[in-house]
């Protein structure tokens, strides 16, 4: 009976750090790093607790919400881009050859991220 009670105070504590998390809308990694918390301890308990409905499962944001709109200033002297080439901070490049539009450019981006 007391395993059964120590795993009911442990689930509630990992229950308050999970939420704490999440309200504190910083990664996972970050929030560990703050807090002295092992990551692998929490997303083991965040398993645990959503498959016993005790916690939500996580919701994602649409790759759509990621995206700003940057406006492209063109001269008459400037001819179309052979490709389109964008470069992010982790090293990664995608690059897209010939013409295509801004929504295909967002499922193709949408893809990576």
């Amino acid at each position: 009976m007391k395993v059964a009670e120590e795993l009911n105070e442990k689930g509630k504590y990992w229950q308050e750090i999970i939420h704490k998390q999440e309200k504190s809308k910083e990664s996972a990694k970050e929030y560990c790093e703050k807090n002295g918390v092992g990551i692998k301890s929490l997303f083991r308990w965040k398993k645990i607790l959503r498959d016993k409905g005790l916690i939500n499962k996580a919701k994602r944001e649409k790759p759509a919400d990621k995206f700003q709109t940057i406006p492209i200033i063109r001269s008459k002297q400037q001819r179309e881009p052979e490709a389109i080439k964008i470069h992010f901070p982790n090293g990664m490049m995608v690059e897209i050859a010939g013409e295509v539009s801004a929504e295909r450019i967002k499922t193709i981006l949408s893809q990576w991220i």
